[in-house]
């Protein structure tokens, strides 16, 4: 199995959270200069780092305008000793309908290296993997079928953000469309409802959701064992997520952020 920090911090802040698009988009709360900073932690140890920005500037892909948003990782302290991660996410959403456009990853992991780029065909219902290894060696143009309003792991974060919470009742769930590597998902989001929580920045109130997701070497099955915590304010930024691991438990929280749309 690859690096478990990694697939864990990915499918904490990304796959956990992506969304269905048959939900109508309410209004974009994040602008091109949003900047967030999370801190992953397991106990007093820390873990990792991630920082998730928006581009400065539209960008065109495939005809269409695109935000940029760029995700970083890395582990750091006693983990960063056992397994160096140096990660690199970037997708490109289109501004109106908030779906993926083009997906890009560049990930080193110990000795684990890929760079991988995916291109989404919203008329065919196609996905397009490019991928290269360490080696040089490219697998051109290979490409997958999916399904209506799919997202890769960074766009459905940004998706769900764009959802009318109001909506929403305890207990109800969220259809899951997602592409990762060379597999299409389907699966299931639970919306646990409101809760106040202590952040950095204080108490604040936050939406609550929960993946379902089947057993693996990570996670124990089922709802609850990953809880994420949106603001609920006009930002709705993720402030919060706890995920109860084998190991133990592992939270990410937010610890710095700039370029939102109002102050938290």
């Amino acid at each position: 199995m690859r690096a478990k920090f990694i697939i864990y911090l990915s499918v904490i802040l990304f796959c956990a959270i992506n969304t269905m698009a048959q939900n109508k988009i309410a209004s974009i709360p994040f602008k091109k200069g949003e900047e967030l900073k999370f801190r992953v932690h397991y106990g007093l140890i820390n873990a990792g780092e991630a920082t998730i920005t928006v581009d400065d500037k539209l960008h065109e892909i495939e005809s269409s305008e695109c935000y940029q948003i760029n995700v970083f990782g890395r582990t750091t302290g006693p983990f960063d000793w056992v397994l160096r991660v140096r990660d690199t996410w970037r997708t490109f959403i289109d501004k109106n309908s908030v779906t993926a456009v083009k997906f890009y990853r560049h990930i080193e992991e110990g000795n684990y290296f890929t760079e991988e780029t995916t291109y989404f065909d919203r008329e065919r219902n196609i996905a397009t993997v490019t991928e290269r290894k360490r080696n040089g060696y490219k697998k051109f143009n290979k490409e997958y079928s999916i399904e209506e309003y799919t997202q890769d792991l960074i766009s459905g974060f940004y998706y769900i953000r764009a959802l009318d919470f109001n909506n929403l009742s305890p207990g109800e769930l969220i259809p899951v469309n997602t592409f990762f590597e060379d597999t299409f998902y389907k699966a299931e989001v639970k919306y646990l409802g409101t809760e106040e929580i202590k952040t950095k920045f204080g108490k604040k109130n936050t939406h609550v959701f929960t993946p379902i997701i089947p057993n693996n070497e990570l996670f124990e099955n089922g709802a609850n064992t990953i809880m994420v915590y949106y603001s609920d304010d006009k930002n709705k930024i993720p402030l919060k997520i706890k995920a109860s691991m084998f190991i133990g438990a592992i939270e990410c929280d937010l610890r710095s952020y700039k370029g939102l749309s109002e102050r938290l």
